[in-house]
């Protein structure tokens, strides 16, 4: 009988730590995957306010916005390496794959594109460009969709109660 009891404590621990491991895990690659969102966010609406448009002449201008470019670039890759290093359960896998998918792709797709847009002189090309933006940022909007979707399906997997509303971030 006692080895019984030992048993179903071990056990209740050990599901404790699983739930412990995953609720840490969803907690950062959450914070992650936002902040790429978000920078996103920021540089898609700032390209279409013209923030990312320039005077030919103003060579310093052209530099800022390549640099900030650049950095963006740079930060999710950094985040996406980050993201890749962190430990989780069997559970996540889809999730997880799918989150440094989501980022690979602003890294990789969307930002050289941006800068591309800010290289370009002739106005026929650049609104060309404008269309090709806005077509990355809605295939990587259905990315985003995609995972929530995975994440929620890992979290009920990992029996993580979760309420769906705070997890709209749009």
């Amino acid at each position: 009988m006692k080895k019984q009891v030992l048993l179903l404590l071990l056990l209740d621990l050990c599901m404790a730590s699983c739930n412990n491991q995953d609720f840490a895990y969803n907690e950062r690659m959450t914070s992650n995957f936002y902040s790429c969102k978000e920078r996103l966010d920021n540089h898609h609406r700032k390209l279409f306010k013209g923030g990312f448009d320039h005077q030919p002449a103003d060579s310093m201008a052209y530099e800022l916005k390549r640099t900030e470019i650049r950095n963006f670039a740079v930060a999710t890759l950094e985040t996406k390496k980050e993201s890749s290093l962190l430990e989780h359960s069997h559970s996540a896998d889809a999730f997880h794959a799918n989150v440094l998918t989501y980022m690979a792709k602003i890294a990789e797709d969307y930002t050289p594109l941006l800068l591309q847009y800010v290289d370009e002189r002739d106005s026929t090309v650049r609104k060309a460009l404008l269309l090709q933006l806005e077509t990355r940022r809605d295939a990587l909007a259905a990315l985003e969709d995609k995972c929530q979707e995975l994440q929620m399906a890992f979290l009920k997997k990992a029996g993580i109660k979760f309420d769906t509303e705070p997890m709209q971030h749009n």
